[in-house]
C-alpha cells in the first residue's frame, strides 16, 4: 500500500537527526489538525481561541514546518490538546555541548478531563 511505503520511508528517515528535527513540527501539527477535525472545530473557531485570523490557522495547517513552537502550543491549547516531550534515548549533544538534544520526540494528545 502507498501509505505503508510512506510510513516506512518516514520511519527510516527519522533515524537521521536533521530529518527528525524537520519532521517534528509537521507531525505535531498533523496530530493537532486531526484533533481539531475530530472535535468538530472549524479553523475559524480555533482562530478565535488563538486571537488570530482564520487565514493564519489555515497557513499553520498548510505549512507546519514554518510554525513556531509558541504557535504550536497556542494551537494545541485552542483544540484542547497537550504537547509532550518524551525522550526515546539518552540525549546526545552536538560538538562542544551546543545544539538541540537528539532523541527527544514531541507528541500531541487530547487533554484528559
Amino acid at each position: 500500500m502507498k501509505g505503508d511505503y510512506l510510513d516506512e520511508l518516514i520511519e527510516e528517515s527519522s533515524r537521521d537527526p536533521e530529518f527528525a528535527r524537520a519532521w517534528e513540527p509537521i507531525a505535531i501539527m498533523l496530530e493537532l489538525t486531526k484533533a481539531r477535525i475530530e472535535q468538530g472545530l472549524s479553523q475559524e473557531a480555533v482562530a478565535v481561541r488563538m486571537h488570530v485570523n482564520r487565514a493564519r490557522v489555515a497557513e499553520m495547517e498548510k505549512d507546519p514546518g514554518r510554525v513556531s513552537f509558541a504557535r504550536i502550543m497556542a494551537y494545541a491549547k485552542a483544540v484542547g490538546a497537550t504537547v509532550t516531550v518524551k525522550r526515546s534515548k539518552p540525549a546526545k549533544r552536538r560538538a562542544q555541548g551546543r545544539g538541540r538534544p537528539v532523541g527527544a520526540a514531541l507528541t500531541a494528545s487530547p487533554r484528559s478531563g
